[in-house]
C-alpha cells in the first residue's frame, strides 16, 4: 500500500493537486463548525509554541555576535573546599593566567559590573551609568568591529587614556545617533572622557545593561588593583587557540593553579580556575532550563490540540465512511482517498499555522512584558525567518499527527464492507470510538502534567508569601546612594554626608524615620564568597557556610522592627577608634556558638592575604530574610561609623504610601550634593517582587498552558461522549425498550467517560512527578510529589470530567426508544 501510494503520488500533476486542494476546501466549508473549531484550537497551540520559540531562538539558538564564538570562554576563580564554583578574582591573577597558559590566544580582564558604574554629568544633571571597565585587548579578543569609529588602541591602553566606546543604545538614546559624537568629551566621575566609537546593537558584554566601555588602565583604582592580590573584582575573558578544546584548557589551568599556589601560598592555596564557554555564561543553566521547560509545556498543549482534532477527524471520518465506500465502489483507488483526506488535514494545519503566527505576533509584546529584565539577549527577540520556519514545521507535524489516524482508517475501507456498513447504519463503529477514547485519555494525561506543574509553582508562591521575613516590609523605601570614590574616599567626609541625609529625611513631613543599611540583598551583596568567619580560639577552617554583612546606623533595628533578643543595640559610642563591635542574628549565634552564649565572644572575617580586626559581639537580634529565597543565613551587623563604604543603602519608613514621597526623598538627598547622580529608589515590596519575576514568568505561562490543556481536554471528552451517544442511539433505545431505566443509561455514559478520563490521569501521574522534578529548582518547601497539590489537581480534573459528561448523560437518558429504532 505504502509503495503504491508513493508511486501514484509521483504521477500527480500540479493541476490535480490544485483540484484536490479546491475540493478539500469545499469539504471544510461544508462543515463550518468543525473547521472553525479545529483552526481555532490549532491556532492557539501553534501560536503558543511560536511565541515561546521566538524567545528561545533569540536567547539560546541565535549565534553570539562574535567571530568564532565557540572558542570564547570566561575564566573564574573557584574554591572547591568551600563548594564555591565561581568567584571573582584579582587583576593580578588574570595577568598570571594569561602569561602562564599556552592554550589561549589571549585573555582579557573585565571588572565586575557593580564596580564599573560611573556618574555622567551633563547640562540636565548627573546620572549613574552602567559601564564596563575592561583591559585594552578586550575588543580585539572578541574580534568585533565597531559600528562607528574605532575601539581601544594598544598605545591608549598603555597610557591609560580617558576614552570610551558607547553601546548602540546609549548612542541612539542619549546622543540621537549622530556620527558627530566621535571625539566629543563627556564628563564621567569628574573626568573628561573622549568618545572614540560605537558598538553594534547586538554587542552586549558582560551584560545588556552595559552602556559604555572604559579602559581599566584609566581607572583611578588601577594602582590599587596592581598592588593587591586580594582585590577580587575581576573575571577573565579568553579565546582558545584554533584546534584547542575546553577540556585541554581546564587541564592546563589546573597545572597553572598549582604553580600559583606555590608562588603565592598566602592567597592562592586551595584556589582553582573554573572555565565556562561564553554561550553558557551568557545563557546560564537556570535560564536554559526554564525556557526549555516552557517550550516543553507549549508542545504539550500542541499534543492536546492534535489529539482533540484527531478525535474530531476520526468522528468525521466515521460519518464519511459511506461516502468513501461509495467512491471506492465507483472505482476510486485507495491512494486517491488517502490523498484527499491528507489534503484536508494539510489545509487545516496551514490555516491553523497562519492563525498561530498572527496570534504569536499579537502575544509577543505582552509576553515580553512578563520576561525578567535581566534575561540575556532579550532585545533581539522577534518573529523572524527562523521562527516562521519553525511554525511551518509545526504545521507539517500537526498535519501528520492529527491526520494519520483518519487516513489509516480510510486506507482500510473496502467497497463491499463499506456499503454493508452503510446498510446497517453507522452505529457499528466501536473501533473509531475506542480510538477517540484513547485520544481523550491522552489529553487528560497531558493536562495532569501541566496542571501539577502549575499547582506546584503556585503553591511555592503561597508558601513564600507566608514566610515571616523578620521585619515589617510595609511603607519602606530603599535608596541606593553611591558616593563617588574620588570625592568621598575620606571617611569623615562620607559620614558627614550620611549624617546630613538622616537629619533632612527625618525632618520630612510624612516620614516616620530613616536609617542606613540594607533591607533587601540582591546579587553580590553581603559577603565576598571567599571570606570566612573565624571565632576567637578556633583554628581557621574552610567553613562552606556563607554569611552576610550589613553596615547599619544606630536606629536601623528600631526602624525595621527587628527584635533584640540579648545584649544591646548600637549607640553613638560605637564609633571609629573605639573597640570594634557587632550584632549578630540568631542563625549566626546557633552556627558558631551552638552551646554557649555568644555575647562577649570575638570573631573576625578572614580573606586570604588579609586579616581583619577582632570584633566583639554585643547583641543578638532575630533572623531576617533579606530576599525571596526564603533562607536565613548567618548575618552580622556592623556600625556604620566603624565600617566605612562609599556606597550605602538608605531606608525610609513613611506614614502613608511611600511612592508618593519618592521625588521628595530624591530631592532632599541631591540637595546635599548637586553633583550626585539620580538615585535608584524603590519600595522594599517592589524590590522583592522584582526578585520574583523569573519565577512568576514561568508560573504564569505554565498556568496558561495548563488552563488551555484543561479546557481542550474537557471539550474533547464532551465531544467523545456526545458523539458516542449519537452513534449508539439505537443500542440505547433497545436497552430502554428492554427495561433499562434512564438513570442506568446515564450512569453508563458517565462510567464510560470517566473510564477514559481517569485512565489518562493514571497514566499521566508519572509524567506529572517527572515534570515536578524538572521544576524543583523553582519550588520552595514543596516536593515534586506534594500530595496536596496532586490531590487538588486530580479533584479538579474529575470535577471537569463530570461537568463535561453531564450533558451527554442527560441526552442519552432522554432518548425515545421508539424514535431511535424507527430512525435506524
Amino acid at each position: 500500500m505504502k509503495q503504491a501510494v508513493q508511486d501514484s503520488l509521483a504521477g500527480i500533476s500540479f493541476q490535480q493537486i490544485l483540484q484536490d486542494l479546491s475540493y478539500g476546501a469545499r469539504c471544510l466549508r461544508r462543515s463550518p463548525g468543525f473547521s472553525i473549531a479545529a483552526i481555532f484550537v490549532l491556532s492557539l497551540a501553534i501560536g503558543a509554541n511560536t511565541a515561546i520559540f521566538s524567545v528561545i531562538e533569540g536567547v539560546l539558538l541565535r549565534p553570539l555576535p562574535y567571530s568564532n564564538p565557540e572558542r570564547l570562554c570566561v575564566l573564574w576563580k573557584s574554591i572547591p573546599q568551600k563548594n564555591i564554583e565561581w568567584d571573582w578574582t584579582s587583576a593580578l591573577t588574570v595577568r598570571d593566567w594569561r602569561e602562564q597558559s599556552e592554550v589561549f590566544d589571549d585573555v582579557a580582564t573585565v571588572l565586575r559590573p557593580e564596580a564599573s558604574k560611573v556618574t555622567m554629568r551633563s547640562d540636565s544633571g548627573s546620572e549613574e551609568i552602567q559601564g564596563s571597565v575592561v583591559s585594552g585587548n578586550f575588543f580585539d579578543l572578541l574580534r568585533v568591529r565597531p559600528l562607528l569609529g574605532r575601539t581601544f588602541s594598544p598605545s591608549e591602553a598603555q597610557r591609560g587614556e580617558n576614552v570610551a566606546v558607547l553601546s548602540y543604545g546609549m548612542w541612539k538614546g542619549r546622543f540621537g545617533g549622530t556620527s558627530a559624537i566621535l571625539g566629543k568629551p563627556i564628563q564621567l566621575n569628574n573626568r573628561s572622557v573622549s568618545i572614540i566609537g560605537v558598538m553594534p546593537p547586538d554587542f552586549q558584554y558582560p551584560n545588556k545593561q552595559a552602556e559604555l566601555w572604559l579602559l581599566l588602565t584609566s581607572d583611578p583604582r588601577w594602582p590599587l588593583f596592581q598592588r593587591f592580590r586580594i582585590a577580587d573584582a575581576f573575571s577573565g575573558l579568553a579565546r582558545l587557540k584554533p584546534g584547542r578544546s575546553i577540556e585541554e584548557a581546564r587541564a592546563e589551568m589546573k597545572v597553572v593553579s598549582s604553580k600559583l599556589a606555590q608562588q603565592y601560598p598566602s592567597t592562592d592555596v586551595g584556589l582553582e580556575v573554573h572555565i565556562v564557554p561564553l554561550f553558557e555564561q551568557v545563557a546560564e543553566w537556570p535560564v536554559r532550563r526554564a525556557l526549555w521547560i516552557l517550550e516543553g509545556a507549549a508542545l504539550c498543549v500542541l499534543l492536546v490540540a492534535c489529539s482533540n482534532i484527531a478525535s474530531l477527524l476520526v468522528a468525521r471520518g466515521a460519518k464519511r465512511r459511506n461516502e468513501m465506500a461509495i467512491r471506492a465502489a465507483l472505482g476510486a483507488r485507495q491512494w486517491r482517498l488517502v490523498w484527499q483526506l491528507a489534503t484536508e488535514s494539510i489545509l487545516l494545519a496551514l490555516a491553523g499555522g497562519v492563525g498561530g503566527v498572527v496570534l504569536a505576533y499579537a502575544a509577543l509584546h505582552p509576553l515580553l512584558a512578563l520576561v525578567p529584565a535581566d534575561l540575556p539577549r532579550s532585545d533581539g527577540i522577534g518573529i523572524d525567518g527562523v521562527v516562521l520556519g519553525f511554525s511551518f514545521g509545526l504545521c507539517l507535524l500537526t498535519a501528520l499527527v492529527f491526520g494519520l489516524l483518519p487516513v489509516s482508517k480510510v486506507a482500510r475501507v473496502q467497497a463491499c464492507s463499506g456499503l454493508q456498513a452503510v446498510g446497517r447504519g453507522i452505529s457499528a463503529a466501536p473501533g473509531a470510538r475506542r480510538i477517540r477514547g484513547v485520544l481523550v485519555a491522552t489529553q487528560y494525561a497531558v493536562a495532569i502534567v501541566l496542571l501539577t506543574g502549575a499547582g506546584l509553582l503556585i503553591r511555592s508562591f503561597q508558601l513564600l508569601d507566608l514566610v515571616d521575613r523578620g521585619f515589617d516590609t510595609t511603607r519602606l523605601l530603599t535608596v541606593s546612594v553611591p558616593l563617588p570614590y574620588e570625592k568621598y574616599k575620606e571617611p569623615v567626609r562620607g559620614q558627614a554626608f550620611f549624617d546630613e541625609a538622616m537629619q533632612r529625611l527625618n525632618a520630612m513631613p510624612g516620614v516616620q524615620g530613616a536609617a542606613t543599611g540594607s533591607a533587601v540583598f540582591d546579587n553580590f551583596q553581603g559577603n565576598v564568597p571567599n571570606e570566612s568567619i573565624v571565632v576567637d580560639g578556633d583554628a581557621l577552617t574552610q567553613d562552606p557556610t556563607h554569611h552576610q554583612r550589613n553596615i547599619v546606623s544606630e536606629n536601623y533595628f528600631r526602624l525595621l522592627g527587628i527584635p533584640l533578643h540579648e545584649g544591646r543595640l548600637f549607640t553613638g559610642e560605637d564609633a571609629e577608634g573605639k573597640p570594634a563591635v557587632a550584632i549578630i542574628n540568631r542563625s549566626m549565634a546557633r552556627h558558631f556558638w551552638p552551646s554557649e552564649n555568644a555575647i562577649g565572644k570575638r570573631f573576625k572575617e578572614v580573606l586570604p592575604g588579609m586579616d581583619r580586626n577582632w570584633v566583639t559581639v554585643v547583641g543578638i537580634v532575630g533572623d531576617v530574610i533579606y530576599n525571596r529565597d526564603g533562607v536565613s543565613l548567618p548575618v552580622f551587623y556592623c556600625p556604620e561609623r566603624q565600617w566605612y563604604f562609599t556606597e550605602r543603602q538608605v531606608i525610609v519608613r513613611t506614614r502613608d504610601d511611600p511612592r508618593a514621597l519618592v521625588a521628595t526623598v530624591r530631592q532632599k538627598l541631591q540637595s546635599i550634593d548637586q553633583t550626585l547622580p539620580q538615585f535608584e529608589i524603590a519600595t522594599v515590596d517592589d524590590r522583592l517582587a522584582t526578585q520574583d519575576k523569573p519565577r512568576r514568568f514561568q508560573t504564569q505561562l505554565i498556568g496558561t498552558f495548563a488552563g488551555t490543556a484543561l479546557v481542550l481536554a474537557a471539550v474533547g471528552l464532551y465531544g467523545l461522549m456526545a458523539y458516542s451517544v449519537e452513534l449508539r442511539s439505537k443500542e440505547i433505545g433497545i436497552r430502554l425498550a428492554l427495561g433499562a431505566t434512564r438513570a442506568t443509561v446515564a450512569r453508563m455514559v458517565l462510567r464510560e467517560g470517566l473510564a477514559w478520563g481517569t485512565g489518562g490521569i493514571a497514566v499521566g501521574v508519572a509524567g506529572a512527578v517527572a515534570f515536578g522534578r524538572a521544576l524543583s529548582a523553582s519550588l520552595y518547601r514543596v516536593t515534586p510529589t506534594d500530595p496536596a497539590t496532586l490531590s487538588a489537581v486530580i479533584a479538579l480534573l474529575v470535577f471537569v470530567m463530570l461537568t463535561a459528561l453531564v450533558a451527554p448523560a442527560l441526552r442519552a437518558s432522554k432518548i425515545d426508544p421508539t424514535g431511535a429504532l424507527r430512525h435506524e
